[in-house]
């Protein structure tokens, strides 16, 4: 028992040493009312603080706004907040291009990381226009994994722990203000430009802050109606780390809808297939934390142990570095004004790296040998124009599930910039008749 009692110390001792803080890196946590209902300035410090890094990160004219969030889903600091959304305001007056960015695990606002640095050099790869990137920080890391004793549990503990955090703050409702504050500000702006992007745990913080208001984009683009900016121009997750059930009710509910020529896609899902945390040791810990969950049938218990892009029958499209066999350029698919393809399943990206859409067998046999979705009548197939894009890349696209900076993303990220800074005169407007889609067509 004495070994077993020091043993205990021991591990206690190891993950006390290697906690992150729970305090911000860059601001002055704000402080609650008083019993009145006043915000007084606070005289004393509850918590020493550590010298506090910029708000603002520039290089070479282009700045990264932090805006830190804590545990619970709040803004650290309403100021700090502000300011964010102030630079993208003097950004998309000059009709630029705001980038949000919410990192994923391991990561947060501590200066010098390297997320902030790679952020920066997708901000650089705007050309011809004003540019702001809007760097979403959270406690991506409760164990430092750059401590010796930190690192093993770090890696191998906290997994799920901050999983579960991720999805709480996207929930709260402070990330879901910050981006529908930018949609206002791109909304008044017509020629801004506003780009979203989640990355592991950060994907899952997104998708559960925006969800509904991807909903409510994609009820707006069925009702093929001009008259409206998008909420986002387009929403990316790369190799995000939540369950295919929950992008189900979104899945579901976009396909039961007709939608117009030109329709954008608005829910673009990129996942390597060697993505290891996501393609084993998160379904491994979901049939571990599920083990009394009972399912109406094995399909519903894949669909919430299976990460969104290893799960097969959600796959839309197959992305591989090869030499291109179509030539057509970019993301999108052209549809007619009766929403039928005009034009190859294939479009070519930078010359060299192929987007297929699964439309028929061996398709996509690369990525998921033998799927592959039949298009057609809406509610019984997936329609066409169906607005969100589930890729699934090879080892040559993405390495692995950090490594999301190397030369093939950016060329990716770079065909999203450009389908994102297209005229909406051009991409929104053209064939779009109005119509009522209040009720989905199809079973």
């Amino acid at each position: 028992m004495p070994n077993t009692r020091y043993l205990t110390y021991l591990v206690l001792a190891v993950l006390l040493i290697g906690c992150t803080q729970k305090i911000p890196y860059r601001t002055e946590r704000d402080t609650l009312p008083d019993n009145d209902g006043v915000i007084r300035e606070q005289k004393t410090a509850v918590i020493p603080r550590p010298a506090l890094g910029p708000e603002q990160e520039c290089e070479r004219g282009r700045c990264i706004n932090i805006v830190e969030f804590d545990e619970f889903g709040n803004a650290e600091s309403r100021k700090q907040f502000n300011n964010g959304l102030l630079a993208a305001k003097g950004v998309a007056e000059k009709d630029g291009v705001v980038i949000v960015y919410i990192h994923g695990w391991h990561h947060n606002a501590k200066v010098g990381d390297e997320d902030i640095s790679n952020f920066h050099k997708l901000l650089s790869k705007v050309e011809g226009k004003p540019a702001a990137g809007i760097y979403v920080a959270w406690r991506g890391e409760s164990i430092d994994s750059e401590t010796i004793p930190g690192f093993l549990p770090s890696y191998g503990l906290t997994f799920w722990e901050r999983k579960n955090n991720a999805h709480s703050i996207g929930n709260a409702g402070a990330v879901a203000e910050l981006i529908r504050t930018l949609s206002d500000i791109r909304s008044h702006y017509q020629y801004s430009r506003l780009l979203v992007i989640g990355h592991s745990f950060g994907g899952a913080m997104l998708y559960s802050a925006m969800s509904d208001t991807i909903a409510e984009q994609i009820r707006r683009d069925c009702q093929r109606n001009s008259s409206y900016t998008p909420i986002a121009d387009m929403v990316v997750l790369v190799n995000p780390a939540f369950e295919a059930m929950r992008l189900r009710p979104l899945y579901s509910f976009a396909r039961g809808f007709e939608y117009p020529a030109g329709q954008k896609p608005r829910l673009v899902i990129l996942t390597t297939q060697a993505d290891f945390p996501t393609r084993v040791a998160f379904k491994l810990g979901r049939y571990m934390g599920n083990v009394f969950q009972s399912y109406p049938s094995g399909i519903y218990k894949d669909q919430d142990v299976t990460a969104i892009g290893h799960y097969i029958p959600y796959i839309t499209h197959q992305l591989t570095e090869q030499q291109c066999t179509s030539q057509a350029k970019g993301l999108m698919f052209s549809t007619s004004a009766t929403g039928v393809p005009e034009e190859s399943k294939q479009k070519c990206i930078a010359d060299k790296y192929e987007l297929t859409r699964c439309d028929a067998d061996r398709d996509c046999d690369v990525v998921a040998p033998g799927h592959f979705i039949t298009r057609g009548t809406a509610g019984d197939h997936i329609p066409h124009g169906f607005p969100i894009f589930n890729i699934r890349t090879t080892k040559d696209v993405i390495p692995n599930h950090t490594d999301i900076w190397g030369p093939p993303m950016h060329t990716l990220m770079n065909a999203v910039l450009e389908e994102v800074n297209k005229d909406p005169l051009e991409t929104e407007s053209e064939g779009l008749i109005p119509t009522d889609c209040g009720v989905p067509t199809g079973g």
